[in-house]
Order: structure tokens, then C-alpha cells, then sequence
């Protein structure tokens, strides 16, 4: 049994890897954006809950004398924010300042927490304009402590600056913790998918390998088939000439005087058969000759000057017409116009009575030539059509059916096709299309060829 030659790489596996790459090129880029937009989301609500929770300090403190209020142990704003140190175990630092004095409140490693002076405001010290958003500045910064800060001014009109410093480790921690279940989540779901991809290249790969094997099943079927129908065929066709046969001996017997005139009838039958035998080998064996890369005008002239004869003898002429600068083509020769000899032998007994008989060839397109025999004979019925390039099958009183079966064979083998069609004011055109660049020779075709020869 010949297995079919599937690709099965580059049909499955190549696709699949492009398939895989192309997938966790969107996963990583989709999961990098998707982490990065929700640490962004998560950084913002962060320090909105940070900016709301102490947003009522702010507003209680409004225009009191913040500095000498955090200054005072005993004050109303020292016990509030003894209250945030242990509400947000992030918070590290707390400074207010103005135009004339500063003080802070700091969360020492032992857990005290110490009152400090600090520098007052600049002379020149305006309202902060807007600033980069405090999310933005959590991830940008490399300050151990980020500040959430805010701007205000007493009854004087004078400003005050408090700051709010909050450990940068243990808020990015806090985001950690999080966004890690969402990390999870991307890897997991990247890696299923990517599994699933990886299965279903195992499950399309073992599909390939089975597909593979019922085509090789079903071509040793067709080739069975395909011969039993053509020998089935060719009994048929050897019926009739050994029936002859049979009945001229028997003649021999009845009236020998006639000899002569039953030998040639016994040797015309025998060559009758000889006939068909060479062409049901031709069908099924093509010689084991190499492709060669020839000109085609003169393999078109040589076969027009063996059909010459015979068109002219049924009163018609042979016109040839090669367009110019065609390039050499790949082809085994000697089938080949044994091939298009054929369609003009056909041609010429197209029931055609007078003109001409057409020969041509043209490029198609860059990849195809075309060889078009083209004749003004009675036509191809339509409910022919289908069957002419079948084995055996015949419109002629005196045809074996199998000329055209052969010329198909042979185009088969160029990697090209043959087919016929109606001409327009009556007659047939075959054409012939075959490519101007061949592949080596097929190894099924190689294995058919070493088999039968």
C-alpha cells in the first residue's frame, strides 16, 4: 500500500506553533497591560481611600493653628492622630508647617512615636499648583516615604502646608497582595490556554497521521477499482476480435480454398489486437524517460509534419501557429507528442470535410503555457463530454477509446490538464494547459513507474 505523502508539519504543526506564538505574544502583551492598568486602578483607589480617610482631619483643623495644635502633647489633633498611626499601619510621618514655624509628628522602628521640629515654609511659599496625580507618583518615586499632602490657609490668609508620609514598601505590599490574584489568574488561564493549544495540535496531528492512512486505504482502493473496470473494460474489447478469429479457423476447416482470404482476415484481427493490447499498456505505463527543458516549436513541427499526411489525405490542411518568444518547457518529449499527435489524428477524423486544422500555442500567464488543436468537425455531444477521456469509450465504428485516455495520462504526468470544448460556429478545441516550471517527478508516480516496468 503507497501512503499518501501529507505534510503533516507544515499542515499541522507549523500552523500550530504560529498559532501558539501568535497567542502568547497577545496573552503576554494583553496580561502586561491588563496587570499594569490594574495596579493603576489599584494605586488610585489606594490613595483615594488614604486622601478620604483624612479628609476630616483637614476639615476639622480649618483655620486653627495647626503648628502649635500638633506642638501641643495634649491636644485635640495629637490624639487624632495617635488614632490614623494605628487605623493606617502605613502611615510613618506627619508635619505641619507655615510661614513661621514647623513641627512633626514621626512613628519611630520601636513603635514611639516623636514630636520634631521642622523648618517653617519659605518666605516665598504659595498654594501648590496641581500636581503628577498621587497614583502616578506612588509607582514613579523612590523615596522610601510617599506623601499625600495638602494646602490650606488660616484667618490671617497665611499658608499652611500638612503632609501626610506613608511607608512606600508597605503600600506597594499592600497593592501586592491584591493584584497577585489577578496575576495568578492571567498565568493560569495563559498557560491552560496554551495547553489546550498544544493538546489540540496532538489530537489535529494524530487526526493527520489517521487521515493519512485512510487515504493511502482509499487510493489502493481506487487503483483496484480503477484497474478491474479497465480490464473488465479491455476483455470486453478482445471479445470480438478472438470471436473473429475463432470463426476464420473453423472456416478453414469448411472451405480451405479460401486460404489466403481468411489468413489476412486472421492476421488483420491479430493486429487488431495487437493494437489494443499496446494501448492499454500505454494507459497504464508511462516510459521511465527524464524530463527536459525543450523548445517547443520544433516538438510542434515535428509532430505537425507526421499528422500532415494523414489530415491532407481526408482533404483538409494542417495549420500551425506558435506565438513568439515562448520559453523552453519541462517536459518527457517523445509522450508528449505522441499525445497531441493523437488530438490530430482525432481532429482529422472530426468529420470535418474541408478547411483547416489548427495547431497552436501561447503563454497563458507567466506560470502556463496552452496547446489548443482545434478543429470544424461535427462536435462533442454534450452528454459525451464527461465520458471522452474515459478508457474504452468511443464514438467510432473502428476506435479502441483509449487515445484520449492516454493523452490525459500523459498531461497528468506534466502536472497539467487537458479539456475540450465548443468552438464557436461548430467543432471541438482540446486544450492542453501545462506549467512552465515542473517539480521533480512525483516519488507516487516513481513508485508506479519502477513497478511496472
Amino acid at each position: 500500500m503507497i501512503r499518501s505523502k501529507l505534510p503533516l508539519v507544515k499542515i499541522f504543526f507549523l500552523p500550530y506553533m504560529a498559532l501558539l506564538g501568535l497567542y502568547l505574544i497577545i496573552a503576554g502583551g494583553g496580561g502586561t497591560w491588563l496587570y499594569l492598568e490594574a495596579r493603576n486602578s489599584e494605586a488610585e483607589l489606594l490613595t483615594d481611600r488614604l486622601q478620604v480617610r483624612l479628609t476630616p482631619l483637614i476639615e476639622r483643623l480649618g483655620n486653627q493653628n495647626g503648628v502649635e495644635l500638633l506642638a501641643d502633647k495634649s491636644s485635640w489633633l495629637n490624639e487624632e492622630l495617635i488614632r490614623l498611626y494605628r487605623t493606617l499601619p502605613e502611615l510613618r510621618e506627619v508635619s505641619i508647617r507655615d510661614h513661621k514655624q514647623g513641627h512633626s509628628k514621626k512613628l519611630m522602628n520601636d513603635g514611639t512615636i516623636v514630636n520634631m521640629p521642622l523648618k517653617p515654609l519659605p518666605d516665598d511659599y504659595t498654594v501648590a499648583q496641581q500636581g503628577q496625580p498621587a497614583a502616578e507618583r506612588l509607582h514613579s518615586e523612590v523615596d522610601p516615604l510617599f506623601f499625600i499632602g495638602f494646602d490650606f490657609k488660616n484667618q490671617e490668609n497665611i499658608p499652611i502646608r500638612i503632609d501626610f508620609g506613608f511607608s512606600r514598601e508597605r503600600l506597594l505590599g499592600r497593592m501586592a497582595v491584591t493584584i497577585s490574584t489577578l496575576v495568578e489568574s492571567i498565568i493560569l488561564f495563559s498557560l491552560a490556554a496554551a495547553v489546550s493549544i498544544i493538546i489540540a495540535l496532538g489530537l489535529a496531528i494524530q487526526m493527520g497521521y489517521t487521515a493519512r492512512k485512510i487515504e493511502a486505504q482509499l487510493q489502493s482502493l481506487y487503483r483496484h477499482a480503477t484497474t478491474a473496470s479497465q480490464t473488465a473494460a479491455l476483455v470486453h474489447e478482445l471479445r470480438n476480435p478472438l470471436a473473429s478469429i475463432r470463426a476464420n479457423i473453423k472456416n478453414l476447416l469448411i472451405v480451405p480454398e479460401n486460404l489466403e482470404e481468411i489468413v489476412d482476415e486472421i492476421d488483420h484481427d491479430l493486429l487488431r489486437l495487437n493494437n489494443k493490447l499496446e494501448s492499454f499498456l500505454g494507459l497504464t505505463r508511462l516510459r521511465n524517460e527524464p524530463f527536459q527543458s525543450v523548445d517547443l516549436a520544433p516538438l510542434l513541427n515535428e509532430v505537425a509534419r507526421l499528422a500532415k499526411p494523414v489530415i491532407q489525405n481526408r482533404g483538409l490542411q494542417l495549420v500551425l501557429e506558435i506565438a513568439e518568444g515562448l520559453p523552453p518547457i519541462p517536459v518527457i518529449p517523445q509522450i508528449l507528442q505522441d499525445a497531441i499527435l493523437n488530438l490530430l489524428l482525432n481532429a482529422a477524423e472530426s468529420g470535418q470535410e474541408q478547411g483547416n486544422i489548427c495547431l497552436s500555442a501561447s503563454l497563458v500567464n507567466k506560470q502556463q503555457l496552452q496547446i489548443i488543436v482545434a478543429d470544424r468537425g461535427e462536435g462533442i455531444p454534450d452528454e459525451q463530454k464527461s465520458h471522452i477521456f474515459e478508457p474504452f469509450y468511443t464514438s467510432k465504428l473502428s476506435g479502441h477509446g483509449l487515445g484520449l485516455s492516454i493523452a490525459k495520462r500523459t498531461v497528468s504526468a506534466h502536472e497539467g490538464k487537458i479539456y475540450a470544448e465548443k468552438r464557436l460556429g461548430g467543432g471541438t478545441n482540446f486544450i492542453i494547459q501545462l506549467p512552465l516550471q515542473h517539480k521533480e517527478l512525483p516519488k507516487w508516480w516513481k513508485k508506479i513507474i519502477n513497478s511496472q516496468t
